[in-house]
């Protein structure tokens, strides 16, 4: 997942700083929650998680995707606003 956030993240020159990568979607959304970053999980994952109600979510519009995929933040640091709108105009341009 990494790899084709930053081919696409490059393509619109926004390029990622990946700070950490982590596994498991508990944890992901445990760092979301915290404030600290972005995290791209399955739809049914995001809304079976218990941390499902301390995160926000977004659909991506005019896209649809095999697997659908959310991005999930909660109030976003500015330094990553730019982040999520490259990603934003990426998907909706596919």
């Amino acid at each position: 997942m990494a790899a084709a956030v930053t081919q696409m993240l490059d393509e619109v020159a926004a390029p990622l700083n990946l700070a950490v990568e982590v596994q498991g979607v508990t944890r992901q959304l445990t760092l979301v929650t915290r404030g600290v970053g972005l995290g791209c999980v399955p739809v049914q994952v995001a809304r079976r998680n218990p941390l499902r109600s301390r995160f926000k979510s977004f659909h991506v519009r005019n896209h649809h995707f095999d697997l659908a995929v959310w991005a999930v933040h909660r109030d976003l640091p500015t330094m990553l606003t730019p982040v999520l709108s490259a990603i934003t105009a990426q998907f909706s341009r596919l």
